[in-house]
């Protein structure tokens, strides 16, 4: 029931920015439709393959908590029953999270809505970081204790670098 909560969250999220970002750029920004023109095609293209980047990202670290958090063979779809600290979750505690923040800012890049890139998908990402600070965090220190108030103490939430994107590209499945 909780995913299929979040599920709607996004649904509305997503696409409730994408109405109100082509209302903004057309009623109330007066922006042109620039569908002849080349950069609009590159500027989407690249919205598309940071779209296409994201959405392998929350494969590879779903895959990770699928493989590394799950004792128990029974636990429903989704859960997970032990704390993961490896692989890209050695580096940040929220990858998952990292990722899917970055899904309104690749969507408005490939609308090539500068409303949803300037507006929509900065006030997307700060409502997913609020959700993070006040829903994930507190049940994930409920759920595992101090063994996550350590491992805390030693992994920022988030990480940009550039070694962390790459942990965020490898699958744990993928044979080295």
């Amino acid at each position: 029931m909780k995913s299929l909560f979040r599920f709607i969250i996004w649904v509305i999220l997503i696409f409730g920015g994408i109405g109100l970002s082509v209302y903004l750029d057309h009623y109330v920004f007066y922006i042109q439709d620039t569908d002849n023109n080349w950069l609009h095609y590159l500027i989407g293209g690249f919205g598309s393959m940071l779209f296409v980047m994201a959405l392998v990202f929350i494969r590879n670290t779903g895959q990770t908590l699928a493989k590394y958090g799950r004792k128990s063979p029974t636990l429903p779809r989704m859960q997970t029953d032990q704390l993961t600290t490896v692989g890209m979750y050695s580096l940040m505690r929220h990858p998952m999270n990292q990722t899917l923040m970055m899904l309104p800012m690749a969507i408005g890049i490939m609308l090539v809505s500068p409303s949803f890139v300037f507006i929509i998908a900065p006030l997307e990402i700060m409502a997913m970081y609020i959700m993070i600070l006040l829903i994930e965090e507190p049940k994930t220190k409920r759920k595992f204790g101090q063994a996550y108030v350590d491992y805390c103490a030693k992994t920022p939430r988030f990480c940009f670098k550039w070694e962390c994107m790459i942990a965020l590209n490898h699958n744990p499945y993928d044979k080295k």
